[in-house]
């Protein structure tokens, strides 16, 4: 109602040439269907564009790598009966050629009736029916299992042209996760290998291959294979007897060392084949970043080497500036964690990660030995009146089983919340003051580990946006007048099937958001949202 108000933001009229502007309706996202109204259907087919608008959106949708809104809710309005609308533009008149439309479409392209036709049959089976298939049918009979489901998508695919297929199985593919993903964008790869919507399943494939954090979810068993399995009948001498066992957890890995080659390479694999079918895309220091964390896996230090040295000398020059691009000072990081002696200091952020042998007690007061030794992490990146009002630091350890973060939070006196009486799973913690841990256990700065902490102690965390990843993790927070902190301790099963060594370095970032005021990061730039090229290095030192 304020932007309507000539006086309520003077500066933006006045500096921004912006002018005031009376909304009519305010809608804002939400989680629950049955509360709710739908956005006029984009996967409806219009004469006018001879396609559907999710369609002819999909380019742009992909570049900035967006998911459609599902549904919405009334916030406010300023028309009489909008509690009463079905669709978010009911009410509304946006004339043709006006400030919010294109001129009228259908007095410039002319599509022959059978042609509009064609495009409305093909439209009517994309990507609608798709998507159905990928959900289990519950009804009288028995559900459909994922694989049943999983079969029935290329015989719809078969159907629909190369062009509006691909379109449709990486649509898909980009609004679902983990297993169904890697399987949709490996199925456009395989069928459509050439075509422009292809590209981000190449792009996704080798992210999702250079990752440990993705391979350890297959490790857990949190993930599994929607593609056909065969089994194979041995001698009873070599299966081995179930057994229970009593004590901390056994760590799992992939059976074998080929296995574990094999999933890594699928990303160096696809290197090539990115080229060809856009060769500037494939030399982004984020795919070439997520490449060398791949080749660097597979035991290939050399080649890593080779080719990061060659790709930095071609697209910034021969010696290592700091402070150029984020993307590009990752890139001369694993050069420096190659060869130490390219430069005196390195290229990011770099905090030491001591082990301890006495563990903290966890009371988020932070007053155990470990934290009075521990290296302290300034959070400076933010503007200077926040990190003056809002200072906050933080503090790394870790032993055999765990890995161990501390972190103190000040605030002006008066601003303290009282801590949640309950702890629910994956709380919403994007409307309060809290701290996000990223942790990026190869340096691909693509895939990573995401633990969020609010000022009320409670949490939320996902694997590369993956929200169904649900480790066992410990908090503590402690609130005062003046500020909070809190004590977290991560089982480092839940992270990686290997221990950290000394000297061994990961890739991470503590950022600090406070809603309406802004955002401030041991490592930067940092945002809201994760923002993976600005994460440091974090070097464990067990000696």
């Amino acid at each position: 109602k304020r932007a309507a108000d000539p006086g309520a933001f003077p500066e933006q009229i006045e500096k921004l040439g912006l002018r005031v502007h009376a909304a009519k309706k305010l809608y804002g996202q939400s989680e629950f269907v049955d509360t709710t109204i739908t956005i006029s259907n984009p996967k409806k087919y219009l004469p006018a564009i001879a396609d559907a608008p999710l369609t002819v959106a999909f380019t742009s949708q992909s570049l900035l790598q967006a998911k459609t809104l599902p549904c919405v809710h009334l916030v406010s309005h300023r028309m009489p009966g909008s509690e009463r609308h079905q669709e978010i533009l009911e009410g509304c008149t946006l004339a043709h050629g006006g400030m919010a439309r294109r001129d009228n479409a259908t007095k410039t392209w002319n599509f022959t009736p059978d042609y509009l036709k064609q495009r409305e049959q093909i439209t009517a089976m994309r990507p609608s029916e798709l998507a159905f298939a990928l959900v289990p049918i519950h009804a009288n009979s028995r559900p459909k299992s994922a694989q049943e489901n999983w079969n029935d998508v290329p015989k719809m695919l078969a159907s629909l042209p190369p062009s509006d297929a691909s379109e449709s199985v990486v649509g898909l593919a980009q609004n679902s996760n983990g297993t169904l993903s890697r399987e949709l964008y490996s199925h456009a790869i395989e069928h459509y290998p050439t075509l422009p919507a292809t590209l981000p399943a190449y792009r996704w494939l080798a992210r999702f291959h250079a990752g440990t954090e993705t391979l350890r979810r297959f490790e857990l068993g949190e993930m599994t294979s929607l593609r056909a399995t065969e089994f194979y009948s041995v001698p009873a001498s070599v299966i081995q007897q179930a057994s229970h066992t009593e004590g901390k957890q056994e760590r799992a890995k992939f059976r074998t060392s080929e296995a574990q080659r094999g999933w890594f390479n699928t990303g160096p694999s696809l290197e090539a084949k990115l080229f060809a079918v856009n060769p500037l895309l494939s030399r982004e220091p984020s795919e070439q970043l997520a490449f060398n964390a791949a080749r660097l896996k597979m035991g290939l230090t050399a080649d890593a080497e080779k080719a990061m040295t060659n790709y930095y000398r071609s697209v910034v020059g021969r010696t290592l500036t700091p402070n150029s691009n984020p993307w590009f000072d990752a890139v001369a990081a694993e050069l420096w964690l190659m060869n130490r002696n390219l430069s005196p200091t390195c290229p990011k952020p770099l905090a030491e990660c001591r082990k301890f042998a006495e563990r903290p007690i966890l009371d988020g007061k932070l007053d155990d030995a470990v934290w009075k030794t521990a290296s302290e992490m300034p959070l400076k990146e933010g503007s200077k009146e926040l990190t003056a009002s809002h200072g906050t630091t933080a503090k790394m350890a870790f032993d055999d089983e765990y890995l161990y973060l501390a972190v103190t939070c000040n605030h002006p006196n008066g601003e303290q919340v009282a801590l949640a009486e309950t702890r629910k799973h994956d709380d919403d913690v994007n409307p309060h003051d809290r701290v996000e841990l990223l942790l990026d256990l190869d340096r691909d700065y693509a895939t990573y580990y995401r633990f969020r902490i609010d000022q009320r102690g409670c949490t939320a965390e996902d694997c590369w946006g993956d929200a169904s990843w649900n480790p066992q993790w410990f908090v503590a927070v402690n609130p005062t007048a003046t500020g909070w902190t809190a004590e977290v301790a991560i089982p480092l099963h839940e992270l990686t099937g290997s221990r950290p060594r000394d000297k061994h370095v990961w890739a991470g970032n503590i950022t600090r958001v406070i809603p309406g005021r802004g955002v401030m990061s041991w490592s930067g730039p940092a945002d809201a949202t994760p923002r993976t090229e600005g994460m440091g290095l974090i070097e464990f030192r067990s000696k």
